[in-house]
């Protein structure tokens, strides 16, 4: 692996470079890959640097930078301050893969947080969460781009996840796997990745981008701080994470392989975070970790890249053998997974959640609790 940290000042230089070189171009210059791996905040300015951890296999980085390229810098929002830090019972964590904006994050947020629970500390760990506006580069004459998709949410409207953050007072971290669609008038320029959206600050953020496989994938990191029932602050990292549906054909292999080369290295990025902790002598390092995400696994259980996940994080409960992603009826598959790696005494229930809210996926959320002492 190789760690980056990226400021948006460099990200500014290599963009400018980039015109620069070519200022009689046709259409509009993509950025240079530095520019789409940084972050900056809601409004473009400057913002925190974060970690970025890129896969070992150099084969990957022609197409891994191509994808890049299509697409805008990751974006930090800060939301309303916090007085006091939350108990463990008061947190809830939730994985939703949101399907581009079909599902709707804010009735979710109103349904987790209503009047019997106005303490409820909530983040939500989302995949294809998606971004619009000026950040996105404007074309991607130049790259590949999936197709685009747009699902019309329940409300009737769909909502970029950096203006839900900016109208609930949320803190965000956004970084965008790939561009939605070519962005060709009529149609808006977007981009779509996996986010972490949090009533609790969010510090120590990191992306880890996966091995090419089908498409570009970055999972994203950032920790919380909670207190235990003795009152021991302690630091919770959470990741949220989509694999690829299919391997890339020019693998010739199983369709699950692809997966587990993705997995394989989300499991040694996170461990990477563990290292770096460790070595600037942080009270929190290796600290208790939760990761969510859809992993494509469409042999439920039985797939290898939740069997590794698993193996990585002991304390995760039973599966609740819930379909998350309904095929015909109430037959469907069980693509959406939480993870768990906790100190003693600390525990998580895992459930389904009863709604899709309009996304093509059930979200899944965990109460996290301790045991009595």
């Amino acid at each position: 692996m190789q760690r980056f940290t990226i400021g948006i000042a460099a990200a500014l230089a290599a963009g400018l470079a980039l015109a620069c070189a070519r200022p009689h171009a046709g259409p509009p210059a993509l950025p240079a890959a530095a520019a789409c791996r940084a972050a900056v905040s809601v409004d473009g300015g400057s913002s925190r640097a974060i970690d970025w951890i890129l896969p070992a296999d150099d084969e990957d980085r022609p197409m891994l930078d191509e994808w890049c390229r299509a697409v805008g810098p990751a974006v930090v929002s800060r939301g309303l301050p916090h007085e006091a830090l939350p108990g463990i019972d008061d947190l809830v964590v939730v994985s939703w893969n949101v399907e581009v904006g079909g599902g709707d994050i804010e009735t979710l947020l109103d349904y987790l947080r209503d009047e019997s629970h106005p303490n409820r500390q909530i983040v939500v760990l989302l995949q294809e969460a998606y971004r619009g506006g000026s950040l996105v580069p404007p074309t991607a004459r130049r790259a590949s781009v999936p197709r685009r998709i747009a699902p019309a949410p329940p409300s009737g409207a769909r909502a970029s996840v950096v203006d839900i953050a900016e109208r609930r007072g949320l803190f965000l971290f956004y970084a965008p796997s790939m561009r939605n669609g070519s962005g060709e008038a009529p149609t808006p320029a977007e981009d779509r990745g996996n986010a972490i959206l949090s009533t609790l600050p969010l510090a120590d953020l990191a992306a880890i981008e996966l091995p090419f496989e089908h498409q570009r994938r970055v999972a994203v990191a950032a920790t919380v701080d909670v207190v235990d029932r003795s009152g021991t602050l302690s630091r919770v990292r959470l990741v949220a994470a989509h694999l690829d549906a299919r391997s890339s054909w020019r693998r010739g292999a199983f369709f699950w392989f692809g997966r587990l080369r993705q997995a394989a290295a989300l499991m040694k990025g996170i461990a990477r975070l563990d290292r770096n902790a460790s070595a600037s002598a942080s009270p929190h390092a290796s600290p208790p970790t939760i990761l969510g995400g859809d992993f494509n696994s469409w042999l439920g259980e039985l797939e290898p890249d939740v069997r590794l996940a698993r193996s990585r994080f002991p304390q995760t409960p039973p599966s609740p053998a819930h379909v998350t992603f309904p095929l015909v009826g109430a037959i469907g598959v069980h693509l959406d997974h939480l993870f768990f790696s906790l100190p003693d005494g600390w525990r998580a229930d895992v459930s389904r959640l009863p709604q899709r809210w309009g996304s093509d996926h059930y979200p899944i959320a965990a109460r996290l609790g301790q045991d009595p002492s």
